[in-house]
């Protein structure tokens, strides 16, 4: 947008520009904010988290030995996994089966 008005008007005085900024600013962190929320919702913010990667591995890992079941069987959680893990591990269980089986 500041090079339109870098050809239009030549220079540019101090004080738009010191205007400018903190509002263009404060649009991209809304923009961000709200591409942060929806990916959360949808499940796609995690698509590229080292994390979800892992944990998506271990759930295709649980269908293909368990089958896919309506609640994630607890006697394959390993006792290695941490909080974190174990959240990713879930969130993604639930999220792949309801793809993969939709409940009634």
């Amino acid at each position: 947008m500041l090079e339109a008005f870098l050809l239009a008007a030549g220079e540019l005085p101090e004080d738009l520009i010191a205007r400018y900024m903190p509002v263009r600013l404060q649009h991209a962190v809304t923009n961000i904010r709200r591409q942060y929320r929806m990916e959360r919702r949808t499940g796609r913010g995690t698509a590229t988290n080292p994390t979800s990667i892992e944990a998506k591995k271990i759930v295709l890992e649980i269908f293909l030995k368990d089958g896919i079941r309506k609640s994630f069987p607890l006697h394959l959680v390993q006792q290695d996994w941490g909080l974190h893990q174990l959240g990713a591990v879930m969130d993604a269980y639930v999220s792949r089966r309801t793809l993969l089986l939709p409940l009634p």
